[in-house]
């Protein structure tokens, strides 16, 4: 299912629904299953459904306009409604850099080559932390059966490493208590 917010030059894609205010499996982060075996977070737990998009004609302004009035780290470059590339707020600065145009001139089109590297919503966050390392991204996309599910940016995947590392240690210090008695 999906519902679109539109705002002048960019629009906010939502896929899946969930209720509002939260997520489909956030609670159970993290946790063992019942039987007490370890639990492998995916991506599908911790990546968001929503993303900006921009259309292939539109500017390297429009983009960046649309990821600092949203807050977000990257754009999702659509052509007649499907995705088709991807800017991120590096990659901008970088465009800018480089051309030494008015952002105004440079078109979108230019990012637009697919997504080189992208990720299934039943990855690990493990294994995608190695895809955004290995291909010095800051945004990964999350592609399921060819279709743009979600994003997953790196500060999604560090902060979900350092709940699950916490989580290991408070494990490890209950394990020793409880040896202890």
């Amino acid at each position: 299912m999906r519902s679109q917010c539109v705002s002048n030059q960019h629009v906010l894609r939502r896929w899946g629904s969930s209720p509002a205010g939260t997520s489909p499996t956030r609670s159970a982060i993290g946790h063992a299953p019942q039987d007490g075996g370890p639990r492998a977070v995916l991506i599908r737990d911790v990546m968001s459904r929503e993303y900006l998009t921009v259309k292939r004609g539109q500017s390297l302004r429009d983009a960046v306009e649309a990821m600092l009035k949203e807050g977000q780290e990257s754009v999702i470059i659509t052509n007649e409604g499907e995705p088709d590339g991807l800017i991120t707020r590096r990659s901008a600065l970088i465009a800018a850099y480089k051309t030494d145009e008015p952002l105004s001139k440079v078109p979108v089109s230019g990012f637009a080559s697919g997504f080189p590297t992208s990720v299934k919503p039943d990855a690990t966050v493990l294994f995608a932390i190695g895809q955004l390392i290995n291909a010095d991204e800051e945004v990964l996309p999350v592609v399921e059966d060819l279709e743009l599910v979600g994003v997953v940016t790196r500060e999604n995947l560090l902060d979900e490493y350092t709940n699950l590392r916490n989580e290991a240690f408070d494990t490890i210090e209950r394990r020793k208590e409880w040896e202890e008695q």
